[in-house]
């Protein structure tokens, strides 16, 4: 509740760089939200496997593609992560 009230009273005191600030995170939320979508490592967590971190990375693209109704790109990306579990060649 301390919070509200002080954004509140700084609100009255400074409407112009509170109203800035307001704007500036409306404008720019999807950015600000998309940073932080995998949230943040607890402080004691073991480093995320890089090939589960790229899985994730894909179904996520996947899930906004398939919301966004880009279905062609969905499909495309729905191969590029099957691409993922095929065995790697030896040279």
């Amino acid at each position: 509740m301390a919070l509200i009230e002080w954004i509140v009273s700084t609100a009255r005191d400074n409407p112009l760089p509170v109203g800035i600030t307001a704007a500036g995170v409306y404008y720019f939320w999807p950015q600000i939200k998309t940073a932080f979508a995998g949230g943040f490592p607890a402080k004691e967590s073991k480093p995320t496997d890089e090939f589960l971190a790229t899985v994730d990375s894909a179904r996520d693209l996947i899930n906004h593609l398939d919301a966004a109704g880009d279905y062609e790109g969905a499909t495309a990306a729905r191969k590029a992560a099957a691409r993922l579990f095929e065995p790697q060649e030896k040279k």
